[in-house]
């Protein structure tokens, strides 16, 4: 019994910690399992013989296997997305500071149509709510964010005057958005990552606008 339960802790260490490759092998394990247990146990419980009751739940794992093979390629291969947002990511370019942030895929499968939006700014009425931001470079298209890279977005872009605002990008369709957050306050953006097979990633930023042109504070 105590290496059973070991076993079993293990199996699920490995499924939460592991890669794609552990979570495959636990997966192959638990299967396996389950045949070993139809060919000693089955007879015992009325069934058939022993091959006959191994080749019947052989035969109905693999036609489940099948149907739900989208099923189980999600819980093999996963995707780990983290949101980054900070001053070291803001560029000075062209005249102004670039305000950016990072998603980062840290997992074993590709993020399918990536987008990533502002839904709301606290701290001051803002226009933009559900705006998508653009990726660094201008694309505005849905990008595959693959496994093990990241893609950097802008966020907005203050001009190098005193006393300037922090002016919000985003899009609607084809409708730009704009909003000034003002010098000498703090705003609180809610951004979120969406991808078509992810479920959404929420992230909080707190921005501070100081008075210089450079005094972007990203906690």
């Amino acid at each position: 019994m105590l290496t059973a339960l070991l076993v079993l802790l293990l199996c699920v260490l490995l499924w939460l910690k592991g890669g794609a490759m552990w979570r495959a092998i636990v997966l192959a394990m638990i299967v396996s399992g389950i045949c070993v247990s139809s060919f000693k146990w089955g007879p015992l419980l009325g069934g058939p013989d022993q091959w006959n009751v191994l080749i019947s739940v052989a035969t109905l794992l693999a036609v489940l296997a099948a149907l739900l093979s989208d099923v189980i390629g999600k819980l093999v291969y996963r995707e780990r997305i983290t949101v980054y947002v900070g001053a070291d990511l803001i560029d000075f370019a062209d005249g102004v500071h670039w305000v950016r942030g990072r998603v980062t895929n840290s997992g074993d499968r590709s993020v399918e149509r990536c987008r990533v939006k502002v839904l709301k700014v606290d701290g001051q009425r803002s226009r933009i709510e559900n705006g998508l931001l653009q990726w660094s470079g201008g694309k505005r298209e849905p990008i595959t964010l693959c496994s093990q890279e990241h893609l950097i977005f802008d966020i907005g872009t203050r001009s190098a005057v005193q006393g300037s605002p922090l002016q919000l990008l985003a899009y609607v369709g084809s409708h730009e958005l704009s909003h000034d957050l003002v010098a000498g306050h703090t705003y609180s953006l809610a951004l979120v990552v969406y991808g078509d097979n992810i479920r959404t990633r929420m992230k909080t930023v707190a921005i501070t606008i100081g008075a210089a042109a450079h005094e972007i504070e990203i906690p």
